[in-house]
């Protein structure tokens, strides 16, 4: 299963394209949310020089998202993610 909406006439919707670039984006910006051995709840520790935030709760949110990612797109780099962030909390 790809993510994206296509036509009936077999052409790619806006909203496909808007969506590939959304993951571009994503995963560029991925590395940013590792701080080693957990994640964070959002970017302020790059934004606001302040410490992360660091929330168990949206830690697992984060497995679960990069493990449905993988699911729906069977991109690697999710998958990497995946097992990397899920290995954090054994």
């Amino acid at each position: 299963m790809k993510l994206g909406v296509k036509a009936d006439y077999g052409q790619k919707t806006a909203q496909y394209y808007l969506q590939q670039k959304g993951l571009v984006a994503l995963k560029k910006i991925l590395p940013k949310y590792d701080i080693g051995g957990f994640t964070s709840y959002d970017l302020s520790h790059l934004t606001m020089k302040q410490q992360p935030h660091v929330v168990p709760m949206y830690h697992a949110i984060h497995i679960f998202q990069m493990h449905a990612l993988y699911t729906i797109s069977n991109d690697k780099t999710y998958l990497t993610y995946y097992r990397r962030w899920a290995g954090y909390v054994k």
